[in-house]
């Protein structure tokens, strides 16, 4: 059965958070265990729906965790902190691609715990998620702040910029960050990462910049080749008057 985490992972990079997102996702080994399993009672499948409802209402309004009960712990060790249950909260709201609400959601984590890398890292995805695309670039570079002693969400991080590079058109400050995200893989080895992607990304957008280099010499051949047909045409019409 799969984790929260990883469900949380392949959801949010089914909608665009891109590759390493499942590490981006981590939580602590007591907040993942604050969750009690929930037991099925079939010998309750007659009860009316509106009792179902009623009750899930009730579960959700005193466990905002998905719904589930939840063992709480205001230091995170025992049980899911309140900067944890927000995190939650920022995903379920991004899962459902409501994005305003999973900002939100993660700066009330943020609020609690301002130098969290994660919260501005989330914040960053949701943004670009909305097509905010500077307000990500922000988010980001707040994350890559304060990470510490986290060398693979560093190099996620340097992955996400460098994409957002990319995508924003400046292909120079993309390739200048592809290669940041590659020299960064080789000399942190306790890194996860994709130095394969990096490298191919880079020649592409070399070769990129090659052929807009090419096709403007092949323009300006061209229309330097129209304009002396013009004049030639307007030379031989002057000629037959």
């Amino acid at each position: 059965m799969m984790t929260r985490r990883a469900i949380v992972a392949t959801c949010l990079s089914l909608f665009g958070f891109g590759l390493a997102i499942p590490n981006a996702f981590a939580q602590s080994d007591a907040e993942a265990k604050g969750k009690k399993s929930l037991s099925v009672d079939v010998s309750n499948v007659g009860t009316k729906h509106h009792d179902a409802t009623e009750a899930k209402a009730k579960t959700s309004e005193a466990n905002p965790v998905g719904g589930e009960e939840v063992r709480r712990d205001p230091k995170g060790k025992k049980g899911l902190s309140p900067f944890a249950e927000a995190m939650h909260r920022g995903d379920d709201a991004a899962i459902a691609r409501d994005f305003p609400k999973a900002k939100e959601a993660y700066q009330a984590a943020l609020s609690l715990s301002p130098k969290q890398a994660q919260a501005h890292y989330r914040i960053g995805q949701v943004e670009a998620l909305a097509g905010k695309l500077s307000d990500a670039e922000t988010a980001y570079n707040d994350a890559l702040r304060f990470v510490e002693n986290d060398p693979t969400l560093h190099a996620t991080l340097l992955f996400v910029l460098a994409d957002l590079k990319e995508r924003q058109g400046q292909r120079d400050a993309a390739i200048k960050a592809w290669q940041a995200y590659a020299d960064y893989l080789k000399t942190e080895s306790q890194a996860k990462g994709y130095p394969g992607t990096a490298d191919e990304r880079r020649k592409r957008l070399i070769r990129y910049n090659e052929l807009v280099v090419e096709s403007k010499v092949v323009k300006d051949r061209a229309d330097l080749r129209v304009k002396e047909l013009e004049e030639s045409a307007k030379r031989k019409a002057q000629s037959a008057k």
